[in-house]
């Protein structure tokens, strides 16, 4: 299957999740059951890698922290690996899901389907910034659903976008 979604699973998280360090990136979707999509393509791609070249992961809460328990030389237990972290989140009714966290990588995942687009992306704007500087991104894309809700708000994402490119 060749899709955007595959795309930005192989070429966007999981590269980022494997070898960048202090990477963390959200998936986030109005409907739990495209958060898990998502999360599962990256599990199944996960799973495909020969045993060297795959990433331990500690699951904490909907996280998925790379790292393994181990111990120090002292005999203390502790949480070790670059603890790069994948969020799954579900908006519901609270487009606030990622407020006070610090992206690389924010997915917003068949956004058709996401009643309260815009108003999640406004929300987490800030999650990609340091200071006034962006240095995350955000993915938006899946154009299913109803056109008179979440599609409403993709529709209108897109044509923002368009219109400041026929400007420039």
């Amino acid at each position: 299957r060749k899709s955007v979604t595959t795309m930005t699973v192989c070429m966007g998280i999981d590269y980022g999740h494997r070898f960048e360090l202090n990477y963390k990136a959200a998936i986030v979707a109005g409907q739990e059951k495209f958060a898990n999509i998502f999360y599962d393509e990256w599990r199944y791609l996960d799973s495909k890698y020969v045993g060297e070249f795959r990433i331990k992961n500690l699951k904490v809460g909907e996280e998925t922290v790379a790292g393994w328990k181990g111990q120090l030389p002292d005999g203390e237990k502790v949480e070790m690996g670059t603890r790069n972290t994948i969020y799954k989140r579900t908006v519901y009714h609270d487009p606030n899901v990622l407020k006070g966290s610090t992206l690389n990588d924010i997915i917003l995942e068949e956004s058709g389907e996401n009643e309260y687009l815009i108003e999640t992306m406004d929300a987490s704007r800030d999650c990609l910034m340091r200071g006034s500087v962006q240095y995350g991104s955000m993915w938006i894309y899946g154009t299913g659903g109803d056109m008179s809700k979440g599609s409403k708000g993709f529709k209108e994402v897109f044509g923002a976008v368009a219109v400041k490119r026929h400007l420039l």
